[in-house]
């Protein structure tokens, strides 16, 4: 489970977080659409398995430890696509089911080294996060969304 990180982040405070200049990933990204990626991804798996699509960093764990950033795709200091293509091999994601959650934007570059992943969300930001709150309110569609990942993995390996 990938999602994408958000640009609205909270500020290192030790008498908030108890952590001084960084933040674990899972609390640094505070927006009501990163908010609403993350709310999904616990329906659809265990946070263990989650992981946050950083413009700045790439592919960060939850409890990776980073500090505020003014960072968006394709500005200078921003993750590219060959950095995106060797976190994801670290990972071994070329066989595993996986679903991304984000914008078309952060989803182009992640599919450029993960061609298979399954990338439900439509529409304009207001559209996705709809899309977000159904699959926490429908189980059925959890299933689902892992069988078209599972479903499209697997074409897409007997197409090579």
């Amino acid at each position: 489970m990938v999602i994408q990180c958000g640009d609205k982040k909270a500020e290192p405070s030790w008498e908030r977080y108890g952590y001084r200049g960084v933040i674990p990933a899972g609390q640094l990204y505070i927006g009501p659409y990163h908010r609403s990626l993350r709310l999904a991804a616990s329906a659809l798996t265990n946070p263990y398995l989650t992981w946050i699509m950083s413009a700045r960093y790439g592919l960060v764990s939850l409890k990776r430890p980073l500090g505020p950033y003014d960072v968006r795709l394709g500005d200078a200091k921003a993750v590219t696509s060959e950095q995106m293509a060797r976190h994801t091999a670290s990972l071994d994601l070329e066989d595993a089911d996986v679903i991304f959650l984000g914008s078309r934007e952060y989803a182009a570059l992640f599919t450029e080294s993960v061609p298979h992943a399954f990338t439900p969300l439509r529409g304009d930001l207001l559209a996705q996060r709809s899309q977000c709150r159904g699959v926490r309110e429908k189980p059925g569609l959890v299933d689902a969304w892992w069988e078209a990942a599972a479903t499209r993995r697997l074409r897409m390996a007997l197409a090579a």
